[in-house]
């Protein structure tokens, strides 16, 4: 009617609630729309509306009365709006017509914006990142501009950077600076009158272990850097230069 068409309701939109130039409404009891490829009998592409807080969007996959399937051997996808969260999930090497187990690690957004890559409940971080695989890294972050390649600029009265290493014999921060020809390989600046008491930098160990062990090592490893400091302090002030207690 007037160039609009109703599938299961001839009020358009349904019941008077939508947008008035609506052309094409849907009625029914969990209505699927499925498009198919002439070249096989598996859906393409599907659209699943089970209810509220309960719909998908397939790619080679579908959705059966009871199980989720293949469409497609190389891999399948789905959008998901599922308990007030909203995901990518994906399988793949699963043969058409055989069912999906869905991992719903993908990626998920909660009802209050947070990101989770791999974590599908990123209820703890504006952006959690869980479930790395053995192969990869957690994050690559590659700049080839002369710019900063991360920026974090912390206003509030917080930890800028916290990390957390369970690691036992690995390093817990690696700076590689074998291409750097001039420069700090770690520069920390303070000017101003801002700061009244604390340290620039703190090292802090209360292990009980009685191991030989540095704390500290400034090593100059090779013997023809004739022309390198192992360790420099310029102090201006009337003041100890090292004190040691």
């Amino acid at each position: 009617q007037n160039g609009k068409v109703g599938i299961g309701t001839a009020t358009i939109p349904h019941g008077g609630v939508g947008h008035a130039k609506t052309i094409l409404a849907i009625e029914g009891d969990q209505p699927i729309i499925q498009i198919t490829d002439d070249g096989d009998d598996y859906p393409i592409f599907q659209v699943a509306a089970f209810g509220h807080d309960s719909m998908a969007i397939n790619f080679d996959s579908y959705s059966t009365a009871s199980v989720d399937t293949s469409s497609d051997a190389g891999s399948n996808y789905r959008l998901v709006k599922s308990g007030d969260h909203f995901r990518i999930e994906y399988d793949s090497g699963i043969a058409a017509g055989s069912q999906l187990t869905w991992n719903n690690t993908g990626l998920t957004m909660n009802n209050v914006g947070n990101i989770g890559i791999g974590d599908s409940d990123p209820s703890e971080a504006k952006l959690s990142i869980d479930n790395v695989q053995a192969s990869d890294v957690g994050i690559n972050l590659k700049n080839t501009q002369a710019t900063s390649g991360l920026l974090i600029d912390q206003d509030g009265e917080g930890i800028a950077i916290n990390i957390d290493t369970e690691a036992q014999t690995s390093k817990g921060i690696y700076l590689d600076c074998r291409n750097q020809t001039s420069g700090a390989g770690i520069y920390i600046d303070s000017s101003g009158a801002n700061r009244t008491t604390g340290e620039m930098l703190r090292i802090n160990s209360d292990d009980s272990n009685n191991n030989a062990r540095n704390l500290l090592s400034i090593i100059n490893d090779n013997d023809s850097a004739t022309g390198a400091t192992c360790l420099f302090i310029d102090q201006d002030a009337n003041q100890n230069s090292i004190r040691i207690d």
